[in-house]
């Protein structure tokens, strides 16, 4: 996610991190966007974050498996709620899919370490091996 959203006209800063739940306790790997909405809407966002995931795998996203690594959208809102809802309902409609992301309320996050910030420019080759060989669709990231 990180690489995809890096490369879009109007993100400031991708922060890696994880969410937190209620207990400060991690549950999922996640993103944190910096964006100018002047340059690039939420749905356009929506659009992106569809594109780079396997809409019908609830348990992890390609190698990366356990609740950690599974799809979510966390919203700010509930304008962002009601994007969300009508992106993930035109999804399932496209995919002929039954919604399996939930939608959740964001909690806090904390960044990941320095060594997880912006990885794919740290280690190209690694990378771009581990998106090869897991099955990454070509657009969804470098």
């Amino acid at each position: 996610m990180e690489a995809l959203f890096t490369q879009q006209v109007g993100i400031h800063k991708v922060t890696v991190g994880w969410v937190l739940d209620k207990d400060q306790q991690p549950i999922r790997q996640g993103v944190l966007l910096d964006y100018d909405p002047e340059l690039v809407s939420y749905g356009e966002l929506l659009t992106l974050y569809w594109s780079a995931i396997d809409n019908a795998d609830s348990q992890g996203q390609y190698c990366d498996r356990g609740r950690e690594y599974s799809p979510a959208i966390y919203i700010d809102g509930p304008l962002q709620q009601r994007w969300a809802q009508q992106s993930r309902a035109q999804r399932a409609l496209e995919l002929k899919l039954r919604p399996l992301v939930p939608i959740l309320p964001m909690r806090d996050f904390k960044v990941a370490p320095a060594r997880h910030q912006r990885y794919f420019l740290q280690h190209p080759i690694l990378y771009s091996l581990y998106r090869y060989y897991c099955g990454y669709p070509a657009r969804s990231g470098v």
